[in-house]
């Protein structure tokens, strides 16, 4: 913070740096700081891009954006940078055979140990290989194990994070790519500036979207009937594509130890837990979260991710719960760790408190295989409906709140009978391991079924 406001004294019009400041703010989970950045670094230039997804990735965030509200954006940022290229796209070549193998593109700069490559790797685990040649174009260069595991289940992996948005469409059009997916939605890495130039026939968006895209140039958006309810369509720039179960599937590593008992039978005491980036904790949630604080008496709350080592972000948190009139000893803030240890952390939890609006994903599965159970509050927004997505596929539709007074009415009955939460908790990962959620086969099945659909559909335009 302190070395981008030195920059910006000295040249106060670097789009550059407000936006790098506004990333920075949005990691210490002050949004208000972020969105003010993004905006002014969109005033000095406003073709600047990455600036306007980071905008859109923050109204996901906040408490003040509803569907509405980002759909809004979402459109003038398809307006502002998207629309231009339209008259770069060609017409394609693809041979419009309804029943031939087909070329299936995933465009995507976070399949590694990150929410999208732990959801897609049980995907390409089990794709139909007579059906489909399964191509990646990776757009980052970060990798590791998953990484590796990912590589080593597909016909072809591209590396394509040194082309431009335009060399990026002419690589995916010249692989004669059919259906083409992108898992990054407004984040970073994303390339929506290759796929408003059309690289091929049928596009979608897929996991790692988390809010409406805004472009005219894709064919729908996965989703679910828990994410996106019926009524919700008019949300949305692109058709939703509702899968009979959820959204994602999820594939728990290896390492993930055993289910604990409660930690409150020896501690005594319940902790609660959070484990999602402070970005997602907005500031009803933290006044919610100190409410219940207050009326369970001796708890903690244990918050536990990487940018809580940072000084800055720890003594905001303190300053906001004693506000609430809390004392620091009632806060552990502690920061992340490697995955193994991290997810062996959710034996300290005993309730896990699900933030809002912009809800866990991974960190709600991995709590609930790990056995806590996660009391989320179900919203308006694609963002604000990710744990509901998850927890009722589970079969866990008790957790689901859809207000503030449920949600710390849920909680507290939770925490009142110790014997109760322990036996919940010995019972959820048994329940989550057979449902849809951690059937990679099954969802995939479902997934290429909409592939197909969705080609015989191109095919018929085509052809008519």
């Amino acid at each position: 913070v302190t070395s981008y406001r030195k920059a910006l004294a000295n040249n106060p019009d670097h789009a550059e740096a407000h936006n790098n400041l506004g990333n920075v703010f949005k990691g210490l989970g002050e949004l208000e700081e972020a969105v003010a950045s993004y905006r002014k670094a969109l005033a000095i230039k406003p073709d600047y891009v990455e600036a306007h997804s980071n905008l859109l990735f923050c109204m996901a965030n906040s408490p003040d954006c509803g569907p509405q509200e980002i759909l809004k954006e979402a459109k003038h940022w398809n307006k502002m940078h998207a629309q231009p290229l339209v008259a770069e796209a060609v017409s394609h070549a693809n041979a419009p055979n309804p029943e031939r193998r087909l070329k299936i593109g995933y465009l995507s700069g976070d399949l590694r140990q990150h929410p999208v490559g732990f959801f897609m790797e049980p995907v390409f685990k089990n794709h139909d290989k007579t059906a489909f040649e399964v191509h990646v174009f990776t757009t980052q260069h970060k990798a590791d194990d998953v990484t590796d595991r990912i590589k080593g289940q597909v016909d072809q992996w591209h590396d394509a994070a040194h082309l431009s948005p335009r060399a990026l469409a002419e690589a995916i059009r010249d692989e004669g790519i059919d259906i083409l997916t992108d898992l990054s939605g407004h984040a970073a890495f994303n390339r929506y500036l290759t796929l408003a130039r059309r690289p091929a026939p049928v596009q979608i968006l897929g996991i790692g979207n988390f809010c409406t895209s805004g472009l005219d140039c894709v064919d729908g958006l996965l989703s679910d009937r828990f994410e996106t309810p019926e009524g919700t369509d008019g949300h949305y720039s692109e058709p939703l594509i509702r899968l009979p179960d959820g959204f994602i599937c999820y594939q728990p590593p290896d390492y993930a130890a055993d289910v604990g008992p409660s930690p409150c039978l020896d501690n005594g005491y319940i902790t609660f837990g959070c484990f999602n980036n402070l970005a997602k904790i907005s500031p009803p949630a933290l006044a919610l979260w100190a409410e219940i604080l207050e009326q369970v008496p001796q708890s903690r709350l244990l918050l536990k991710t990487p940018a809580l080592a940072s000084e800055r972000a720890r003594t905001r948190l303190k300053s906001v719960f004693a506000g609430y009139g809390l004392s620091e000893d009632r806060l552990l803030l502690e920061p992340g760790l490697p995955h193994a240890l991290f997810m062996a952390e959710y034996g300290r939890v005993d309730i896990g408190l699900d933030p809002f609006p912009y809800t866990g994903g991974l960190t709600t599965i991995e709590a609930l295989w790990m056995g806590v159970p996660v009391v989320t509050l179900s919203g308006e927004t694609f963002a604000a409906r990710h744990s509901t997505s998850h927890l009722m596929n589970a079969g866990l539709d008790d957790l689901v709140t859809v207000n503030n007074e449920e949600y710390g009415r849920k909680v507290l009955e939770l925490a009142a009978d110790f014997d109760a939460l322990d036996a919940l908790r010995q019972s959820i990962r048994p329940k989550l391991a057979v449902s849809p959620t951690l059937d990679g086969v099954r969802y995939t099945r479902n997934l290429e079924r909409i592939f197909r659909q969705l080609w015989h559909e191109w095919c018929k335009k085509t052809s008519s």
